[in-house]
């Protein structure tokens, strides 16, 4: 087993190196140089590393048992998607690419409501890093295979770093030699087994690893240094938020919880789900808290970012504040009010985020639903009311264990701050549990546990994972002043407050007549409850 590690996370606004040797652990930030004047993410790199090496006294490179990084530079893996119908083989085509760490810049379908033309010009103005074509089951038509395939052709598609772009075409395999002869001057067409072979059959892992291959080899390997960095790890550079899921995962399958997760980054934020083993990812691009901030701003709108600052400040300079974050990106706050801000900016990011996770999630399980049970509802019942009816997921109370913050801004903040974005930005209800990736290693240890899985759980207790407290909060509509929950000997919460208090031991926690911790209005639970334990009373949607 390896003793020191150098693990290197290139992000979107910073790259983050870690070194780790025993029971000792070093951590330096540097800007990433990626992008102009620099274009060499190499120099951002050496600058981390570099930054270590003066305070330990000793060289790197070369000198660790094992060097690994992951990377999000550039805005990533950046991949437009097609498929014929939206709701089945475009949303295979759509998972698959998300869960090979891409960011979705567009999803193309038969039925998307677009024109030709319109669908052509999507594609002229934008530089995917790579394109994944899906649509058929094995055997069937190919005429409207051949059709996109046709309108991806006529639009050139240019991407950042290649001449011809990549495109995994992943569909009825009867129309592969058309779609190769259509794409083979303006693309490079690799093929891969259909990622929906069958209507009731999604087979994403030979596209995924397809992905992967192509990612390192025509992305990574042209994005400027990074043929350097190429050089000196030990494995192959995986997507961050690939690398991330894997962590999540591991804890769901070692905890034995229901996960969720958030990665907050400069360009994105990345929510992660595991529900009774069941796992899900979405990337929410233009949601993060450096060159995104201002996007944040614009879809949650002032008011709802407003709502969370304490301070007097009116929506112009508020307004100001975020501006400068935009332009400056790797600025850090200096004032009590920059650091309101960006905490209000954080949950509202984490909520719009999640939001969009429910909607994709549920959408993914109505999917599953009309694939398995459409045969049995009735025949006369519009397809999306079907959906409407079963793509519901019940978020009861309790549900989620666990949720787990990560990124640079719930990692380094204040442990009191870091729990209260996450409460308000996610709402948990029931008893749930809330921790934080605590030294920021969450996407490190992914790609370590491609490698050494012992080892990088190991070092996820020692060094990252980090209890802030339990959140206990009933839902249901109860009116203000209103007791609302009584966790006996201890503490009786009233509507509208919220209260935080220390327990150690096995505890009956009562809601009240309306209120439901997850056994029903009213009816108490009993639950170990250990260290800081906040009681919300403000109902959920929060004082509503």
């Amino acid at each position: 087993m390896p003793k020191s590690l150098l693990l290197i996370d290139v992000g979107s606004t910073s790259t983050k190196a870690h070194f780790i040797d025993g029971d000792r652990i070093e951590t330096q930030y540097a800007e990433t140089t990626v992008e102009k004047p620099n274009e060499d993410v190499m120099i951002g790199v050496r600058k981390a590393v570099e930054g270590i090496e003066n305070r330990i006294k000793r060289k790197l490179f070369g000198k660790v048992d094992l060097l690994l990084a992951t990377s999000s530079a550039g805005g990533g893996l950046q991949m437009l998607v097609g498929g014929l119908v939206r709701r089945i083989t475009a949303w295979s085509a759509e998972r698959t690419a998300l869960s090979s760490g891409a960011i979705i810049m567009d999803i193309l379908a038969v039925d998307d409501g677009r024109s030709s033309y319109d669908r052509i010009e999507i594609i002229k103005s934008i530089r995917p890093d790579m394109i994944l074509l899906a649509g058929g089951e094995d055997g069937g038509a190919i005429t409207a295979v051949a059709r996109m395939a046709e309108i991806i052709s006529t639009a050139e598609p240019q991407g950042k770093y290649t001449e011809k772009i990549p495109l995994v075409y992943a569909g009825n395999v009867y129309a592969r030699e058309h779609v190769e002869n259509t794409l083979k001057n303006v693309t490079t067409v690799y093929h891969t087994e259909n990622v929906r072979p069958k209507i009731d059959e999604e087979n994403p892992i030979p596209a995924r690893n397809k992905i992967h291959e192509l990612f390192m080899e025509h992305v990574m390997s042209r994005a400027p240094g990074y043929g350097k960095l190429t050089e000196f790890v030990d494995a192959p550079i995986v997507p961050t938020p690939s690398a991330a899921q894997l962590m999540v995962n591991e804890m769901a399958k070692r905890w034995k919880l229901n996960i969720l997760a958030v990665d907050m980054g400069g360009a994105t934020t990345d929510i992660f789900s595991v529900i009774d083993g069941v796992e899900n990812r979405t990337v929410s691009a233009n949601l993060g808290m450096s060159y995104s901030m201002g996007n944040v701003f614009c879809k949650a709108g002032a008011d709802k970012v407003k709502r969370w600052i304490a301070e007097d400040i009116s929506i112009e300079t508020l307004k100001n504040m975020v501006m400068n974050k935009v332009l400056y990106p790797t600025s850090l706050p200096t004032t009590d009010l920059q650091v309101s801000v960006e905490s209000a900016i954080a949950r509202e990011a984490i909520r719009l985020a999640f939001k969009y996770h429910i909607d994709f999630v549920e959408a993914k399980r109505a999917k599953y639903l009309i694939d398995v049970f459409g045969k049995h509802l009735k025949a006369k019942v519009p397809l999306p009311y079907r959906i409407a009816k079963v793509g519901k997921i019940d978020w009861e109370p309790g549900k989620i264990d666990l949720i787990l913050g990560s990124g640079g801004t719930l990692a380094y903040t204040p442990r009191e701050s870091a729990l209260s974005v996450i409460i308000d930005a996610f709402e948990p209800a029931g008893v749930t549990n809330i921790g934080v990736d605590s030294k920021f290693l969450l996407p490190h240890l992914g790609v370590l546990n491609t490698v050494e899985p012992e080892l990088a759980w190991e070092l996820f207790e020692k060094f990252s994972y980090a209890p802030l407290g339990i959140c206990v909060a009933p839902v249901g509509k109860m009116g203000q002043g209103e007791e609302v929950v009584n966790i006996e000997g201890v503490v009786k919460v009233k509507k509208g407050d919220m209260v935080k208090t220390q327990l150690d031991g096995e505890y009956r926690i009562t809601p009240g007549k309306k209120g439901d911790l997850g056994a029903g209005k009213g009816r108490a639970i009993t639950r170990e409850l250990h260290g800081d334990v906040i009681i919300d009373g403000r109902g959920r949607p929060i004082n509503e």
